[in-house]
């Protein structure tokens, strides 16, 4: 939400914020995948007692602003639709026999 109101000065946060959750469909776990990268990094910043965020938090956040930047002009990824699980159609075959 804060680049798309980067981008957009003149949006309101709600519009910016339904503009969220429009560009994030079908993408929540690219996100989440993109986060759990970082789990070792934070332990390194965990175990250095803070001091290894001085590199940590400008990579994780350049990484935000790529993917960010990546996402904002693609199109949201269709979502597939739901299984149907009505009875299958049986076409009446009764012409075809030979006699």
């Amino acid at each position: 939400t804060f680049y798309i109101l980067a981008d957009h000065p003149e949006m309101k946060a709600t519009d910016a914020i339904t503009a969220s959750r429009m560009m994030m469909k079908g993408r929540k776990w690219d996100l989440f995948v993109l986060d759990l990268s970082f789990f070792w990094w934070i332990l390194l910043v965990s175990v250095s007692c803070g001091i290894a965020i001085i590199y940590v938090e400008p990579y994780m956040e350049m990484s935000h602003a790529s993917f960010y930047e990546t996402i904002k002009d693609a199109p949201a990824e269709v979502q597939a639709p739901a299984p149907s699980f009505s009875a299958p159609v049986v076409e009446d075959t009764s012409d075809d026999l030979p006699f």
